[in-house]
C-alpha cells in the first residue's frame, strides 16, 4: 500500500501505469481483513483436521465446539462419580477411534466393576494388563462429541469454500496487482545492483546490427572476482554492419569465453531493461540471441557431444536473422581436426554471406585466420598475454590479431599436473609430430616428491635471480606474484 503511495507521488507515465486506483486498493484491503478475521493463523496443514477457522466467525460452530468442551467437563465428573462408587482409585476414562470414550482398569480390579450394583459396567475388552468398560452415560457423551464435531467440521468446511469463492470472485484484481507488484520488484532490484555495481544506461540504436560497448564487465565474473579482492579487467566491444563477425583466437584460460559471454549478458540485460556492467554502451535490439558454447552430451538420446554441438548449430543456422546475434565457441571440437575445420569454416561462410548477423566465433583453429585473405571484412581478435622467461601472464585484454599458441602446457602447469609430466610435454612438442618407439620414455620417475619439490624449488630460485628488480613497474610487479602464486603455491 505504502509502495503505491510512493508511486502516486512520482511524474514518470512508466511509474504512473503502476499505481493502483483507491477503489482497487480499499477492495484488496477489505479482501485481507476478511482473511485474517476468518482464517487461523496457526491452522492445520490439512483442513479436513479442523480448527481452520477462527472463533467469532460463525455464532453456530462455536456452539457446536463449545459441546465438545462441555461434554469433556462431564466426562471428568463422570470420572470421579465412578471412582467413588467402584472405590477403585486407578479408574480412568479414556478415548480411541474405536470404542469411543470408555474406562480402564487393571485386570485384578475389573471384578468390582462387574459386581457393581449402583451402575451398569459392560464388559467390551480385555488385554493383558487391563479391562475395558462401557456405560450408557459413556456412549451418549461419545455420540454427542462424535456429532458435534462433524457438524463443526462440515459447517468450516462451508465458511471455507465461501471464502475461496470470495477470492476467486477478486482474481482479476488479484492477477492485475501481482503484475505490477512484480514489475515493481524487478525494477527495484535493477536499481540497486545497477547502483551497487556501478552499471550504466544503456543507449538503444534505431538501427539493427550495433553494439558499442566500452569497458564492458561479466557481472557474474566479477561479483566472484570481488570476493577475493581481485579486479574484472573490462573490455570494448565495436560492432555494425561493416564490421559484423569477430573471428577469435586466445590461449586455453586467456577470457576467450569470458568475454563471448559478457557480451551476450550485456545485451540481455539492455533488452529486458537494465542497467548494464560497462562504461558506456549503445546497442540495437536483437530479435534472438544464439550460442553454442561449451562441451555436453545427451546420453539420454544417445547423442554425443559432437552429435549436441551439430544439433545446437543447426537450430542456429535454421533460425538465425540478419537482427540475431549470435556466439559460436569453438565448434567443431568434437570431431577430428580435418573435419572440425571444415565444418568451422562452412559454417563462417555461411552466416557472413548468407545470415549476415553480428557474431562472435572463437576457434582453436588458427588456419582458419586465413579466411580473411578472401574475406577482408571479417576482424581478428585475441586476448593479449605477456611472456616472462618461460612463463606466460595472461592481461585478459581484446587485442587484434592472432593467438601465438594455446598454451596448453602452461594451463596444464597451472592445473597442477605433475612438472615431470610438463617436461616430458615439452619434449614430446618441440620433437617430430609423428608418433614413434623413439617418443616414449619410460623411465619417468613419477612418483618421487623429492624431485618435484627439488625442481620446484629450482624454478622459484631461477625465476627470482632472472629479476631485475630496477626494472619493474608496480603492475609488472603484481602480474608476477600472481603467476608465482598460481604456479608454485596454488
Amino acid at each position: 500500500q505504502n509502495i503505491f503511495k510512493i508511486l502516486k507521488d512520482y511524474h514518470n507515465k512508466k511509474f504512473k501505469t503502476l499505481y493502483l486506483e483507491e477503489s482497487i486498493l480499499k477492495k484488496l484491503l477489505n479482501l485481507e481483513n476478511l482473511i485474517e478475521k476468518t482464517i487461523n493463523p496457526n491452522t492445520p496443514n490439512i483442513i479436513t483436521n479442523g480448527d481452520v477457522i477462527n472463533a467469532g466467525v460463525e455464532p453456530e460452530l462455536d456452539r457446536l465446539r463449545d459441546i465438545k468442551n462441555i461434554k469433556k467437563e462431564e466426562i471428568v465428573k463422570l470420572q470421579l462419580n465412578y471412582v467413588k462408587e467402584t472405590q477403585v482409585g486407578n479408574l480412568k476414562i479414556k478415548f480411541n477411534n474405536i470404542h469411543g470414550y470408555f474406562i480402564e482398569v487393571t485386570n485384578k480390579n475389573s471384578s468390582k466393576l462387574i459386581e457393581s450394583k449402583g451402575k451398569i459396567f459392560n464388559l467390551i475388552q480385555n488385554t493383558m494388563n487391563a479391562s475395558r468398560f462401557q456405560t450408557p452415560e459413556l456412549l451418549k457423551l461419545t455420540k454427542d462429541i462424535q456429532e458435534s464435531e462433524f457438524l463443526a467440521l462440515e459447517l468450516e468446511q462451508k465458511i471455507y469454500k465461501d471464502l475461496c469463492k470470495e477470492i476467486r470472485s477478486a482474481s482479476t484484481i488479484i492477477s492485475l496487482v501481482a503484475k505490477k507488484i512484480a514489475n515493481i520488484d524487478v525494477i527495484a532490484n535493477f536499481a540497486h545492483i545497477s547502483k551497487t555495481n556501478n552499471y550504466v544506461k544503456p543507449k538503444l540504436e534505431e538501427k539493427i546490427k550495433i553494439i558499442e560497448i566500452v569497458d564492458g564487465r561479466h557481472p557474474i565474473v566479477e561479483e566472484s572476482l570481488k570476493k577475493d579482492a581481485l579486479n574484472f579487467i573490462p573490455n570494448n566491444c565495436s560492432m555494425d554492419d561493416k564490421n559484423s563477425l569477430w573471428l577469435m583466437t586466445g590461449p586455453n584460460m586467456a577470457g576467450k569465453s569470458t568475454f563471448l559471454r559478457q557480451t551476450a549478458i550485456i545485451i540481455l540485460m539492455n533488452q529486458i531493461g537494465c542497467f548494464v556492467p560497462a562504461s558506456s554502451a549503445s546497442l540495437s535490439i536483437f530479435d534472438k540471441i544464439f550460442t553454442r558454447i561449451g562441451a555436453s552430451d545427451n546420453l539420454a538420446k544417445g547423442m554425443s557431444t559432437f552429435m549436441m554441438e551439430m544439433v545446437e548449430t543447426s537450430r542456429i543456422i535454421n533460425n538465425a536473422s540478419e537482427a540475431s546475434f549470435v556466439i559460436l565457441d569453438e565448434l567443431g571440437r568434437g570431431t577430428s581436426t580435418q573435419d572440425g575445420l571444415a565444418i568451422a569454416q562452412s559454417v563462417l561462410e555461411y552466416i557472413f554471406k548468407r545470415i549476415n548477423c553480428l557474431t562472435l566465433f572463437a576457434t582453436h583453429y588458427k588456419e582458419l585466420c586465413k579466411i580473411t585473405e578472401h574475406i577482408s571484412e571479417i576482424k581478428l581478435k585475441t586476448l593479449e598475454i605477456k611472456r616472462w622467461k618461460n612463463e606466460i601472464i595472461f592481461l585478459y585484454k581484446v587485442v587484434d590479431g592472432i593467438s601465438e599458441g594455446s598454451f596448453g602446457i602452461h594451463v596444464a602447469k597451472l592445473a597442477g599436473l605433475k612438472e615431470n609430466l610438463i617436461e616430458r610435454s615439452r619434449e614430446i612438442l618441440s620433437s617430430p609430430s609423428d608418433v614413434n618407439e623413439k617418443n616414449f620414455e619410460l623411465d619417468l620417475d613419477l612418483d618421487n616428491p623429492q624431485i618435484e619439490s627439488k625442481e620446484k624449488n629450482e624454478d622459484i630460485i631461477n625465476f627470482i635471480k632472472d629479476l631485475n628488480a630496477d626494472e619493474i613497474s608496480p603492475k609488472d610487479a603484481l602480474d608476477i606474484l600472481y603467476t608465482l602464486k598460481k604456479n608454485f603455491i596454488d
